[in-house]
């Protein structure tokens, strides 16, 4: 399934009168007018898989019989992990790799805006419609800084404004959802091949994009399902939803 559930920020009155705002403001879009949307967010991908006590369990008729590297595993104090930056449309993923050591701070957010969102938004190969493309994230200070929307202004990118977009709603960007089938999917291929570095890690996130890349169905599953989550907005009278 494409959708995974995320977890639910503690939405205020005033985040349920904007969610309210916001779907009514998109009422009239129908679905497939979402695929005109290029959804990102930013996430991070820990190279070691963290211990889970329910599902690494060992069968055996006795403790004697479980190898001794069975039996206990390392983790570090602070396991390297690898950030990334995705927006994705209806037709390709487009990733960024977060330099090391390197904050999402307003300035290397627009950086990335400048080198690879812009020119993929842009790209009459990477989008439904340069011409009809909508960008959004969500109101991370790096986002809504009017440093940021100004740039996005400047190059003729459309975009939910600090105006429209409403805080505290993750379950309104599809690329949450990407996200977290991303994380998954390099979690399984991990589980296959011992991870040595970040530079593993990539070639595994890579090959893990491509095959998404070739799965526009579910690209374009995740736009169209906007009209469901805002429904659903609709419906719980600004509350979260199930997605």
């Amino acid at each position: 399934s494409p959708f995974h559930e995320i977890r639910k920020p503690k939405i205020t009155e005033i985040n349920r009168e904007d969610r309210l705002w916001f779907a009514n403001y998109l009422s009239e879009w129908a679905e497939d007018d979402f695929l005109h949307m290029a959804c990102s967010d930013e996430f991070y991908i820990y190279v070691e898989r963290k211990p889970n006590c329910r599902n690494d369990v060992i069968w055996s008729r006795s403790v004697d019989e479980i190898p001794d590297e069975e039996r206990f595993r390392m983790v570090g104090a602070h396991p390297q992990c690898y950030g990334v930056f995705v927006c994705f449309s209806a037709v390709k993923v487009m990733w960024v790799a977060k330099e090391v050591g390197q904050s999402w701070n307003g300035d290397y957010f627009r950086k990335v805006l400048t080198e690879n969102v812009i020119p993929f938004l842009k790209d009459p190969d990477c989008v439904v419609d340069p011409e009809s493309v909508v960008f959004l994230h969500d109101r991370a200070p790096c986002m809504s800084s009017l440093a940021t929307q100004a740039l996005l202004e400047e190059n003729g990118v459309d975009f939910f404004g600090n105006s429209q977009w409403p805080g505290h709603s993750p379950d309104l960007n599809p690329t949450e959802n990407l996200g977290a089938i991303i994380k998954e999917r390099v979690k399984r291929k991990i589980l296959l091949k011992k991870i040595e570095d970040l530079q593993d890690m990539k070639r595994i996130f890579k090959r893990v994009i491509d095959e998404i890349n070739n799965d526009t169905t579910l690209l374009q599953t995740l736009l169209r399902s906007m009209r469901e989550r805002l429904n659903a907005v609709v419906e719980n009278n600004g509350g979260a939803t199930k997605y």
